[in-house]
């Protein structure tokens, strides 16, 4: 069976400065081991693929990687000239790994949202001259969210050229969280990151993004953020507080889910959450990832082996779904 991965971070090794640099910046503590991300995770993330990446994708039976870069990558930049500019060299990278490895890589363009127009161009140029099959969005752009009318032209291109959008995690600001006041550790990937995701993807729902672009597609990873528990509260909360105060959607939130709204497995999760996801989106709605190099590859292996999936939900989430939404 085909084993395809849709979240397989890869990236210049500047990243890692400019995330540093963002996170002072953003007065934001890093939650992240440091000494087991510079031992384990930062020499998969920067280093040749022929390393670590490939002798580990053959480990399990891996088939195919869609890489992408870590969060926050180009999006910490202020400057939208140096967005461009690292953006194309880090899209240059993925499509060397591509170039050299055709049937173990595709690549999610990273865009210079700092220039939503310039962001616009550059996923037309991945994915008409580089081959790849989307683009990876690191959440907010400086606290400016996709549901805005200056990034309507990335959505104009995604839906033109048929190819998704994913959304990744990225770090809110802790400022804007006073929740969390007196309790850090809640930033990062234990709730925080869940947290703005999820928020960042109901932006969308409610704001009508998918019923102005009604054949766009949007991927949303780790198990949905959470969503796919809480549709039935959704919707309920909808058609009794929202939909009157507004213009209405054509449908209710909870069927985004099944018309436009993809998720996958990336990172840990419970053989309840797999489920749970199944029964709320089904298993046509799923695509396997994993979160390397932050998650190992035989985690997240053995996580989705621990679910206990029929062959024919097996066929789906390893490989038919993504063949099917990313045409590889």
């Amino acid at each position: 069976m085909r084993i395809i991965g849709i979240e397989e971070h890869y990236q210049l090794p500047v990243m890692g400065k400019i995330r540093m640099e963002w996170a002072e910046k953003t007065n934001r503590p890093e939650m992240l081991d440091m000494e087991l991300m510079k031992e384990n995770v930062f020499p998969r993330l920067t280093s040749p693929v022929e390393i670590f990446r490939l002798p580990e994708m053959d480990a399990i039976g891996m088939h195919m990687q869609v890489l992408s870069s870590g969060s926050p990558s180009v999006q910490a930049l202020d400057n939208p000239a140096d967005a461009v500019w690292l953006a194309k060299e880090s899209n240059n990278l993925l499509a060397e790994a591509k170039r050299k490895y055709p049937s173990r890589f595709s690549g999610f363009a990273t865009l210079p949202l700092a220039d939503p127009t310039a962001a616009a161009k550059e996923l037309e140029r991945c994915v008409t001259e580089l081959g790849f099959c989307g683009a990876m969005i690191q959440g907010h752009q400086n606290f400016h969210f996709l549901d805005e009318e200056i990034f309507f032209p990335i959505w104009e291109t995604a839906q033109s050229l048929n190819v998704p959008l994913s959304l990744h995690v990225i770090d809110t600001q802790p400022a804007g969280m006073r929740i969390i006041n007196g309790c850090q550790e809640l930033m990062g990937p234990i709730w925080t990151w869940n947290f703005e995701t999820a928020t960042h993807v109901m932006r969308l729902i409610i704001n009508g993004i998918f019923d102005k672009f009604s054949k766009v597609k949007f991927i949303v990873g780790h198990m949905g953020e959470g969503l796919p528990y809480m549709l039935g509260r959704i919707d309920e909360g909808y058609e009794t507080g929202i939909a009157h105060l507004k213009k209405p959607l054509r449908k209710k939130p909870s069927e985004y889910f099944k018309s436009n709204i993809y998720i996958t497995t990336s990172g840990k999760y419970h053989p309840s959450a797999m489920r749970c996801a199944i029964d709320a989106v089904g298993a046509d709605r799923i695509l396997f990832a994993t979160d390397y190099p932050f998650v190992s590859l035989s985690d997240a292996f053995s996580c989705i082996k621990s679910c206990f999936l029929s062959p024919e939900e097996q066929e789906l989430i390893f490989h038919k779904n993504a063949e099917s939404v990313l045409g590889i």
